[in-house]
């Protein structure tokens, strides 16, 4: 049986997320009920626009982050539209780590994702000049290094613990 593990948030990626599409909201309204200039109504609606794609870029599209665990199998999921599908047999090893004490794995650059605090989601490159995708909230995360990938994957859902137990029983044993 599949179970799927949500990648969750942090206060300060909320805050952030909601903020902007606030501040847009607001702008939106004040530009279109106050101005009655033809130009500034072209530009409320560029800006009502603009807070419905940050409202999918930075609240719908995230809320589908995190890891699908099957028999045999683990489902990325870095977003709503991106996913990585690895299969037992692709695991070359697994352990779980912390980046605050093994430094070497610490992601370094975001090459394509989001971070903020301990939310981190994407690609990366890490202080030890490997690349890597990340799904994770958190320093402490199941490394998985993978075959025929120049990547490595570092996992943290929300509920880390019991993800780790789900692991272990469907998917790859993990030494703890």
């Amino acid at each position: 049986m599949d179970q799927f593990f949500a990648l969750g948030s942090t206060h300060l990626v909320n805050l952030i997320s909601y903020g902007v599409v606030a501040l847009l909201a607001v702008m939106t309204l004040v530009t279109f009920f106050v101005t009655s200039d033809k130009r500034l109504r072209i530009t409320s609606y560029i800006l009502g626009a603009t807070t419905f794609f940050m409202i999918w870029l930075l609240i719908v599209n995230p809320s589908g982050a995190g890891v699908k665990v099957g028999d045999g199998k683990l489902e990325v999921n870095i977003s709503r539209v991106t996913k990585i599908v690895v299969n037992r047999e692709d695991v070359v090893s697994a352990r779980i780590l912390d980046w605050k004490e093994v430094d070497e794995y610490k992601p370094v650059l975001r090459t394509f994702g989001t971070s903020a605090g301990d939310y981190r989601i994407g690609s990366f490159k890490l202080k030890n000049g490997k690349k890597a995708k990340i799904v994770a909230v958190g320093t402490r995360v199941l490394l998985l290094e993978l075959k025929n990938e120049d990547y490595i994957l570092l996992l943290a859902p929300k509920d880390f613990d019991d993800f780790i137990r789900v692991v272990n029983e469907s998917f790859i044993e993990i030494p703890l």
